[in-house]
């Protein structure tokens, strides 16, 4: 899929939402084309860029290995659009599948975060300060 990696350098000039718009694309592609790894560092890219496009995670969501980056990306979608019935769907399967068998329910040691969850949330708490940062200078500035 040469062609893919020789149109990204060119996809910086756009502004972002366009460029997450086209690595959708083109991580379908590859996924379509069956190079799972290069479709999810292209769809994990994009979800960078766009942290809130559920299409963009659902595209995402079949890609991924791990049980937890799976459960992650479900709840990511569900945090977008609470109405998605198949994530919903989804993730209840996930959380019956996890259950411990047995009237008693264990308590099991919290799960390590992936990268890219602590990434999404760092990319969250960097936006958050760039917004409080505009409102004090609009604040300032009618002073």
């Amino acid at each position: 899929m040469s062609a893919t990696s020789d149109s990204l350098p060119a996809l910086e000039a756009l502004p972002e939402a366009e460029q997450a718009s086209r690595l959708l694309r083109l991580g379908q592609l590859a996924a379509q084309e069956g190079d799972r790894r290069l479709a999810r560092r292209l769809l994990k890219h994009a979800a960078m860029l766009a942290p809130t496009n559920d299409a963009i995670w659902l595209s995402l969501l079949p890609l991924l290995d791990d049980e937890a980056d799976r459960r992650v990306c479900l709840q990511n979608i569900l945090a977008i659009n609470p109405d998605n019935q198949q994530a919903h769907a989804l993730l209840a399967d996930y959380e019956q599948d996890t259950q411990p068998s047995g009237a008693v329910r264990l308590l099991r040691p919290r799960r390590r975060l992936s990268v890219w969850s602590i990434l999404f949330w760092i990319l969250e708490a960097i936006m958050i300060l760039i917004l409080i940062g505009l409102g004090i200078l609009l604040l300032s500035s009618a002073f």
